[in-house]
């Protein structure tokens, strides 16, 4: 594949963001020519061809006004309805020379603005969007939880304040509009169940829609060695990963019930091995995936990664991801009662797998090859 892939990404965290890096990486590796533009700098320096754009003064002022705003007025604040854009990631876009390239779309808000779009195909981009949630199908909102208006037009949003509704409707329209001007739009999504809701929304339903995973990159990351599962272990560690671990939608009730009413299970976060997740994920036994919403949570293929087993919500896209041959699906939402019910009999399970964090390992280094091979040649766009 000869093409050039520009990913655009406001951040390189949070889920788009780790999920662009991710992919970035693994291109690399590859020997594609890849380069992520985003507004964040500093850690993820170690990879090549990261290119951060900042906003001059005044764009970062709007930028930080808006979401404040957003938040303040919004009764649900997974919206991303106004939004900022930098000049000069446009004009870093349109400085690019000629020849096959594509622009890969993870994370716009506060950084690219979609009206662009049709200016950089005539500039010569292919033009791919990836859906890391419900956002570019509806008037802003992440996840639409049961409302159904994105598919016919988002009129007095449940979701948000009313100060918010009329925005939201207005931004909807906006989209539809501007992602029709675009010749040959194709859009990406890591769950076969966000394709499904978006073949229903009014934007996408007749946009052409491909699933490819999130991929975490296998090389240079060591199995550490853990505490095995017993069938009557008295204390099993369970890892949360999520970096707002009480957040509502991550499960965050189900999280303080399980802290105070549970024996047998002790919690480890995350975010309290500040930066240093070997070690969390050396010290845990299983990853706990509580969410109410979610996608393609990366969590999961970095349990996978490195050998962990998962017991997550039959939410969104979280079931494909997982095996039944070592993980576990728990009706949403989740209740402790739920969980301590179905662990004897799971731990019994994994007690009886012979090597299990090899195995974990081993067949996702498969799944990443297959996915790895499939997004090469969807960028092929049907080349020879």
């Amino acid at each position: 594949m000869n093409r050039k892939i520009f990913h655009v990404s406001t951040s390189l965290k949070g889920g788009a963001g780790i999920a662009a890096l991710n992919l970035h990486a693994t291109l690399i590796d590859q020997g594609v020519e890849s380069v992520i533009l985003t507004l964040d700098s500093g850690d993820e320096k170690y990879l090549p061809n990261i290119v951060s754009v900042k906003r001059n003064i005044y764009e970062r002022f709007f930028g930080k006004s808006l979401t404040f705003l957003q938040q303040h007025f919004n009764s649900y604040t997974f919206f991303s309805t106004y939004s900022c854009s930098s000049r000069r990631l446009l004009g870093f876009l349109l400085a690019t020379s000629s020849g096959p390239k594509v622009l890969h779309i993870h994370n716009w808000y506060n950084f690219f603005n979609i009206k662009w779009l049709a200016q950089l195909e005539n500039h010569g981009f292919e033009i791919v969007f990836t859906l890391h949630d419900q956002r570019l199908m509806t008037g802003g909102c992440h996840y639409s939880k049961d409302c159904k208006k994105f598919e016919t037009e988002c009129i007095s949003c449940p979701l948000a304040g009313k100060f918010m509704r009329n925005p939201i409707y207005r931004n909807q329209q906006r989209n539809l509009e501007l992602l029709k001007e675009v010749k040959n739009l194709r859009v990406v999504t890591p769950s076969l169940w966000l394709k499904k809701i978006a073949m229903k929304s009014k934007i996408l339903r007749n946009t052409k829609i491909s699933v490819i995973p999130n991929i975490f990159p296998t090389n240079g990351r060591e199995l550490q060695r853990r505490e095995p599962i017993h069938e009557r272990s008295k204390l099993i560690r369970m890892g949360v990963a999520s970096m707002d671990p009480f957040a509502e939608i991550k499960g965050g009730q189900f999280i303080k019930k399980l802290m105070t009413d549970s024996n047998g299970i002790e919690l480890l976060f995350l975010k309290d091995f500040h930066g240093r997740a070997d070690e969390f994920w050396k010290e845990i036994q299983i990853l706990l995936v509580p969410s109410l919403q979610d996608n393609s949570p990366n969590v999961i293929h970095e349990a996978k990664q490195v050998g962990v087993p998962v017991i997550g919500t039959k939410v969104g896209g979280i079931p494909e991801l997982l095996s039944e041959r070592y993980d576990l699906v728990v009706d949403s939402p989740m209740t402790v009662n739920m969980l301590t019910s179905a662990l004897p009999n799971y731990l019994k399970k994994l007690a009886e797998i012979p090597d299990l964090a090899q195995l974990i390992t081993s067949d996702y280094a498969k799944f990443a090859n297959l996915v790895t091979q499939q997004y090469l040649s969807y960028m092929d766009f049907g080349e020879k």
